[in-house]
C-alpha cells in the first residue's frame, strides 16, 4: 500500500493525465484506499470464476506451452483454487 505522501504525489497525476495514458488500480482492499483517489476510479467488482472456467483455461494454457497434464489433475487445482485463476496458476 501507498503512502499517504505516494497517495497525494498520484493524485496530481489521476487528474491530469496524459491524453494516451490510462491507469488501471487494482486492490482486493478498496476500502484502504482514500476517498480522493477512489473518487476519481471507476470500480468493476468482479466475480470469481466457476470450477469449469479455471479448468478450461488451465487446460488451454497447457496445452500452449505443450505441457503433459491429467484431466483430473486439473480438476482438483480448478476446484482448489476457489474461484481464482491466478491461485490455480500459481499452486505448488
Amino acid at each position: 500500500m501507498l503512502s499517504r505522501h505516494s497517495f497525494n504525489a498520484l493524485l496530481k497525476t489521476l487528474e491530469e493525465p496524459p491524453a494516451h495514458v490510462k491507469f488501471l488500480l487494482a486492490t482486493t482492499d478498496p476500502q484502504k484506499l482514500p476517498v480522493t483517489i477512489l473518487s476519481r476510479c471507476l470500480q468493476f467488482h468482479l466475480k470469481a470464476l466457476d470450477v469449469e472456467q479455471i479448468r478450461h483455461q488451465l487446460e488451454h494454457i497447457l496445452n500452449e506451452e505443450h505441457i503433459a497434464h491429467e484431466p483430473r489433475a486439473l480438476q482438483l487445482l480448478s476446484r482448489a483454487a476457489d474461484g481464482s485463476l491466478r491461485d490455480a496458476i500459481k499452486s505448488d
